[in-house]
């Protein structure tokens, strides 16, 4: 997980994979992103590799945003925005 917008690839932070076998070993892949400005904190994995846990972390918080002009308001679409602990899974 990344802890810095922007990334060095140019992204949002995020959690990102790399294949340690096969054709595409060592290549940065990524598996998801958090809203612009936000820091991914808190990766867990759980459920035997089927659930990622992760906290979007003050989404929006970027140079010239204000309470009154956010750059985000994820997880809503209105007001302002929020930390969140979130969950990525893969069905059984």
């Amino acid at each position: 997980a990344t802890d810095g917008a922007p990334t060095p690839m140019g992204q949002n932070d995020g959690v990102f994979r790399v294949p340690v076998a096969g054709p595409e070993r060592g290549q940065v892949k990524a598996f998801l992103s958090v809203p612009k400005g936000a820091e991914c904190c808190g990766p867990l994995v759980y459920d035997n590799d089927r659930s990622l846990f992760f906290a979007p972390q003050h989404p929006g918080e970027i140079t010239g945003s204000t309470f009154d002009a956010p750059a985000s308001t994820w997880p809503h679409t209105n007001d302002f925005p929020r930390p969140s602990v979130c969950v990525a899974y893969r069905q059984r």
